[in-house]
C-alpha cells in the first residue's frame, strides 16, 4: 500500500438506487403529451375568442352605434356601452425617410431619436465614451439608427389632430382605433 492510498470505508454513504418503474415513465410521457395537446387546444380557443371579441368591440358595436348616432348606450339591465378611441401609430420602415422629412420640415424633429451603436474590444472602455466624430477619426465606423417611439408618435399624432392640423396619417402608419367598453 502506498502512502497516498485512501483506505477509508465509505460504504455507509452509498445510497440505494430507487427502483424505477418503466411503466410510470411511459404513463408520464403520455400524460405530458396530452397536457401539451390540451394547452394547444386552449390557446386556439383563446385566439378564436379574442378574434370574436375584437370584431364586436372594434367593428360591429362602433358601426352600429355610429349609424344610430349614439356615443353611449345603457341597456335595461344596467350595462353601459361607450366608444373609446385611441390613436395607434408606427412608422413603416420603408417610409421612415418621408416621415422624418415631414417632421423636420414642420418643426417636430425633436421626437426623432438617433441611436449610435458600435462594439469595442475588451479594454477599450475609455474610447467608448468619446464622441462619434473622434471615433471615426480613430478608424471606427459607428452605425446610426433613427427612430420615433410608437407611444411618442401616437401622442404626437393625437395632439396634431386635436389641434386641427392635417398630417399624413399613412406616412406615420397612424389610424384611429375605436373600440367599445362595456361596464
Amino acid at each position: 500500500m502506498t502512502e497516498n492510498e485512501d483506505t477509508s470505508d465509505y460504504s455507509e454513504y452509498e445510497t440505494e438506487k430507487p427502483v424505477v418503474d418503466l411503466n410510470v415513465l411511459a404513463k408520464l410521457a403520455t400524460e405530458q403529451k396530452k397536457a401539451e395537446l390540451d394547452v394547444s387546444e386552449a390557446e386556439e380557443v383563446l385566439k378564436s375568442a379574442k378574434a370574436v371579441l375584437k370584431d364586436i368591440s372594434e367593428h360591429k358595436f362602433p358601426e352600429l352605434m355610429d349609424s344610430l348616432g349614439l356615443k353611449i348606450f345603457e341597456t335595461d339591465d344596467g350595462l353601459k356601452i361607450k366608444i373609446d378611441e385611441k390613436i395607434r401609430a408606427s412608422i413603416p420602415a420603408a417610409g421612415f425617410g418621408l416621415a422624418e422629412k415631414w417632421l423636420t420640415d414642420n418643426g417636430h424633429a425633436g421626437i426623432i431619436k438617433n441611436e449610435v451603436k458600435m462594439q469595442f474590444a475588451a479594454g477599450q472602455f475609455e474610447r467608448a465614451s468619446k464622441i462619434t466624430k473622434e471615433l471615426t477619426e480613430l478608424g471606427y465606423e459607428p452605425q446610426s439608427k433613427k427612430s420615433v417611439h410608437a407611444s411618442t408618435l401616437a401622442s404626437f399624432v393625437k395632439t396634431q389632430l386635436e389641434e386641427g392640423i392635417d398630417i399624413p396619417m399613412k406616412t406615420f402608419g397612424a389610424f384611429k382605433q375605436r373600440s367599445t367598453k362595456v361596464s
